[in-house]
């Protein structure tokens, strides 16, 4: 009886697998109807730009509004800039569902965007915070062809080959290739185990006129990485709301600067580091008594992870920061290595001042320049005496444009107009729209400042 019982449970065992797993092309019935083309109008001041991309149903509300995962924009696109946001559903369907902007999350960068009202749409699950890959593991996904293709779904079928750090973690595969940008990936259970992102490049030896070099290339359809959902799970469970913005955090420090093998010979430590920064006054870290060129060797009583390369070292403690401050964590903890002491800090998570794209902008297209806010980091970030000099920071000015012929250029500070000073965007908007008025052959004049320099430059607007 006992081995007629463990022949049982052998062929029960044999049997479990198979009945679990789905064919490749199941999947594709289930799940090709999750995707979603993302359409809106982006203008960051020099007209407006249709922009098409992907995403990816992850969410079905109570009201029945369907969420999507967009890699369509980012942390970088200013969120008032976009407009006519829709979805629509891939193939011939030209039908357009209005969608709004939830917001991107900090810490990955991926976007959700939410239906109006009710939508039907199916949906992809990433059940769980763990996607259990292994190598040799064949996974599926699937995504949608371009416009001249019809924007048809079509299947990705490989295998799990490697695993890499960068820092974040991608899986490799090969023995087939991935669908585009923002697929998602299944495992052969049907279950959603990752999603097509960040792509690394192939490196190629090719000969120039300089001799032999590397250059490296991606594809633009196929891809062969993928980022686990185990990297991106917390982001699904605790999507951005317009209610509840998300900003990125920081301490305070200018700069986190890798310290190479040698360098930590040479700094007497053995151990993955980065180095501090110029310390801004007033700031967490200043107010914890960091300084600039102090060593982080640790993080939460533990030291800092080791990389491949120093540059990782420190853009994995930077996405540490991140991640504990995502999780509602308002500080961290540091081991610091300054000299040949060893301190231990506490220093408080804030969030990040306002940057360069997220400051307000003015355009005139009749002189042919846009001009922003000056912004915290221009004056963290300038060594040179405008650091502290009060205007206005010249975005665009093309050569071809009344301001760029003149000689303006992208990065001067603009300080006057007209003689008089222009600190903010509503003094600009007022002296040039009454300037404007006058006759066309009426100049008008710009007082820039580069480095320690001044230069007034006489704006002439040709008659139309």
């Amino acid at each position: 009886m006992k081995r007629i019982g463990i022949t049982i449970v052998a062929i029960a065992a044999m049997w479990s697998g198979p009945l679990q797993a789905k064919s490749p092309e199941d999947i594709y019935k289930e799940s090709a109807g999750t995707l979603a083309i993302v359409e809106f109008s982006l203008d960051t001041g020099d007209g407006a730009k249709g922009v098409v991309g992907p995403g990816v149903c992850v969410h079905v509300d109570a009201q029945g509004r369907a969420v999507f995962l967009t890699t369509s924009f980012g942390i970088q696109t200013r969120l008032k800039d976009i407009s006519e946001l829709s979805v629509r559903a891939g193939g011939l369907d030209t039908r357009k569902t209005p969608v709004h902007v939830m917001g991107v999350d900090p810490v990955t960068g991926l976007a959700f965007v939410r239906t109006t009202a009710a939508a039907k749409w199916s949906r992809v699950v990433f059940a769980g915070r763990r996607s259990g890959l292994k190598i040799g593991q064949q996974i599926v996904s699937i995504g949608l062809q371009g416009s001249d293709a019809g924007n048809e779904p079509y299947l990705g079928v490989a295998y799990v080959s490697g695993r890499v750090r960068v820092p974040e973690t991608l899986y490799r595969v090969t023995g087939g290739n991935l669908t585009g940008t923002c697929s998602p990936v299944f495992n052969l259970e049907g279950k959603a185990v990752g999603i097509v992102a960040r792509q690394l490049p192939t490196t190629f030896q090719m000969m120039t006129s300089r001799g032999q070099t590397y250059v490296g290339l991606t594809g633009q359809e196929e891809k062969s990485y993928f980022l686990p959902v185990d990297e991106f799970a917390d982001t699904i469970a605790s999507m951005p709301s317009p209610a509840a913005v998300k900003r990125r955090v920081w301490t305070g420090v200018v700069g986190y600067h890798p310290v190479s093998d040698e360098d930590a010979t040479t700094y007497g430590i053995n151990v993955p580091a980065v180095m501090l920064g110029k310390v801004i006054k007033g700031t967490p870290a200043d107010k914890a008594g960091l300084k600039e060129r102090d060593l982080i060797i640790g993080m939460g009583g533990h030291k800092l992870e080791k990389f491949p390369t120093p540059a990782l070292v420190g853009k994995r403690f930077l996405n540490q920061l991140q991640r504990i401050a995502a999780a509602g964590g308002k500080q961290i903890s540091l081991t610091v290595k300054r000299d040949s002491k060893q301190l231990s800090v506490t220093v408080g998570l804030v969030a990040i001042p306002k940057q360069a794209f997220e400051a307000e902008r003015y355009i005139s297209k009749e002189l042919g320049v846009i001009v922003r806010d000056k912004v915290p980091p221009d004056s963290y970030n300038d060594s040179s005496p405008t650091a502290n000099v009060k205007g206005l920071i010249v975005v665009v000015a093309p050569e071809r444009g009344p301001a760029g012929a003149a000689g303006v250029r992208q990065g001067d500070l603009l300080i006057e107009v007209n003689g008089k000073s222009v600190t903010t965007l509503a003094a600009i908007r007022d002296i040039i729209g009454k300037a404007l008025k006058d006759p066309p052959e009426k100049t008008i004049v710009f007082l820039v400042q580069r480095g320690d320099k001044t230069y007034p430059i006489s704006i002439t607007r040709s008659r139309k």
